[in-house]
């Protein structure tokens, strides 16, 4: 049987339209049925500028600029990372002496000068001194198969000779205020120490030094100290052992003083010794020498300074 389907004619209304007048076949249809959209999909354009030509001028390379002016800036970093590899790389051999100082003195004689500054330097015997820092002086020159030769001096006059190249290094308790820093390489501090304000055991730490007595050396840079960092009594004596109650001393003293610290820290030194100016690989040799031995340095200043 052949089911002829006749058009059907389209609503105006919101509801479907009518079957056909045939019955047979029908299409529903909506006037107000839209089609959903999908949504678009955003495409990420990727920048023709990296991060590093954006740094040197990204401008140059949208307007055209060609494969290798883009390649610049890395070679420019390639050329810095092989410079900072030969700084380091150089680095781990010493610097040259232009005097030549470390190969002379080694195997041979060093020439030291010397001024009394006890316990730095103690010269009973100005051919054989004494202290902490004669001290390391030897053991230095022990470890390059040396000989030392002592030139004792005024500060000033030694130091005149180590410019002129008459001598190889100067102690004397010298730190890093010293005024002789232009005309002198002074190492790295090896050592630092205070002045503080110390009270026997069994005694009060005051909570400020306002009207208290605080005895220190006659002679010492304690006196002074006391005088323009505090509102305490400065009280000088002969001796730190004959004194009571509190006291201003060095560090290193406080143990023997039999004294405990009040947390008033009246000045610091950072300890150096003088080389020649330009002589780097000698300079660096010392510090070396030095800088592995803080604590030897510490116990030899407690043994050799006693109040």
């Amino acid at each position: 049987m052949l089911i002829i389907a006749t058009p059907v004619e389209r609503s105006t209304s919101s509801d479907s339209t009518a079957p056909s007048s045939t019955g047979g076949l029908s299409r529903v249809r909506s006037q107000n049925r839209v089609r959903p959209r999908r949504p678009r999909r955003r495409r990420h354009r990727r920048s023709l500028c990296s991060p590093l030509s954006e740094r040197v001028g990204c401008a140059r390379a949208s307007a055209g600029t060609d494969g290798p002016q883009m390649k610049r800036p890395r070679r420019k970093i390639r050329i810095a990372v092989a410079l900072a590899a030969a700084v380091v790389l150089s680095g781990c051999e010493l610097p040259r002496d232009p005097d030549r100082t470390l190969d002379r003195v080694r195997d041979t004689t060093m020439r030291v000068g010397v001024t009394e500054n006890d316990p730095w330097v103690q010269l009973a015997d100005p051919d054989d001194p004494q202290g902490v820092e004669p001290t390391l002086v030897r053991r230095f020159a022990a470890a390059l198969n040396a000989q030392v030769e002592w030139i004792e001096g005024s500060e000033e006059d030694l130091i005149g000779a180590l410019k002129e190249g008459q001598l190889d290094l100067v102690v004397g308790g010298l730190t890093r205020k010293s005024p002789w820093k232009t005309q002198a390489a002074l190492t790295r501090p090896y050592l630092s120490t205070r002045v503080l304000v110390g009270v026997p055991p069994a005694t009060r730490v005051p909570e400020d030094l306002d009207e208290v007595a605080v005895a220190f050396e006659r002679g010492s840079e304690a006196g002074g100290l006391l005088g323009r960092k505090t509102d305490a009594k400065p009280v000088a004596v002969d001796q730190l052992r004959n004194a009571r109650g509190a006291a201003a001393t060095d560090d290193w003293l406080l143990d023997d003083l039999r004294l405990r610290p009040t947390g008033v820290e009246l000045s610091k030194s950072d300890h150096v010794i003088a080389a020649p100016l330009g002589e780097n690989a000698w300079l660096v040799r010392l510090e070396r020498f030095l800088l592995t031995r803080r604590g030897e340095i510490r116990a030899l200043l407690e043994r050799t300074g006693k109040p």
